[in-house]
């Protein structure tokens, strides 16, 4: 039996839903951070720190639509 990591190797595309920040950052290519059932931000792990994670799920913080749009087209 194939676990995530596994198919992520493989390169089956895979849509992680989890509130536990690490598992998140070890497994994910790319973070959609939503809030009030919106994208309020996406990135790259390496970009992002896990206390600014916070402020974009708590909703503290909100990157302009035009750029999640963006960077949901480039990654």
């Amino acid at each position: 039996m194939l676990c995530v990591v596994d198919l992520k190797a493989s390169g089956v595309g895979i849509l992680l839903i989890s509130s536990d920040l690490t598992e998140i950052f070890q497994l994910s290519d790319v973070i959609a951070v939503m809030y009030g059932g919106e994208i309020v931000g996406v990135f790259k792990p390496e970009e992002i720190s896990y206390e600014d994670i916070g402020l974009y799920m708590t909703g503290v913080s909100k990157m302009p639509r035009d750029e999640v749009l963006r960077r949901w087209e480039l990654y």
